[in-house]
């Protein structure tokens, strides 16, 4: 096999499967009232089998997790970009709800994923193009955040906004099951970090951080900060 991003790729989500695996036989052992318990629950009632269910929890890791952290460095990112935005919700904890839609649809999941292929399953056209079904797709996701047909002043950062029809999290039978928790994680860091690190502050300047383009979650290699 040749060595490259796939097969290390393969490997390391091999690992992680072990790693679960592992996991498993430990809680098999000593069950209790967590995701593992109940997923090897549904292993014993006939309703999935073993290797669905870490390939569940693996994936529940990975977009559970990985997806949630690089939102976090996005956002604050956002703030430290515009200092006035950040002193609204450090005066007002109750903006966090606006203030995460709002660093949703500035940043949303996946940005970053430059070269993630869609195929449309029949022949479509969009906007006078013909596209044929099965054909090599790339989307500009993060476009449909700045249309100014749904959104005013798009190009500016408001945490105040409150018509925010983004799609970070898709849309009706595509949308995101992860994304009431995603909201509920981002909501609790930005209604309290800065209650907490009121002097929280980027180590390097912002065309410093590098992103991270070998993981699908995105996100940055390093967030440096100071407080």
């Amino acid at each position: 096999m040749k060595s490259g991003p796939r097969s290390a790729s393969r490997l390391a989500w091999q690992e992680l499967c072990a790693y679960i695996r592992r996991k498993m036989q430990h809680k098999r052992q000593d069950p209790g009232e967590n995701l593992l318990t109940d997923l090897l629950t549904a292993v014993d009632q006939g309703k999935a089998s073993e290797e669905e269910a870490i390939g569940l929890a693996a994936g529940l890791l990975v977009a559970g997790h990985e997806s949630t952290v690089a939102q976090i460095e996005f956002g604050l990112l956002a703030t430290f970009r515009h200092p006035q935005q950040r002193e609204r919700l450090v005066g007002d904890p109750s903006l966090a709800d606006k203030a995460l839609e709002e660093i949703l649809r500035m940043y949303p999941p996946g940005a970053g994923w430059d070269d993630i292929m869609r195929y449309p399953r029949t022949d479509v056209t969009i906007a006078g193009v013909h596209i044929p079904a099965e054909s090599k797709v790339l989307v500009g996701l993060p476009a449909t955040s700045f249309d100014p047909r749904h959104f005013d002043n798009a190009e500016i950062f408001d945490i105040g906004r409150d018509e925010n029809p983004h799609l970070a999290f898709s849309y009706g039978p595509h949308s995101c099951m992860g994304g009431p928790l995603a909201r509920l994680e981002l909501k609790v860091v930005f209604g309290s970090v800065f209650q907490r690190f009121p002097a929280m502050r980027l180590a390097v300047a912002p065309e410093e951080l590098k992103l991270c383009k070998e993981i699908i979650t995105g996100g940055f290699e390093e967030f440096p900060v100071l407080w």
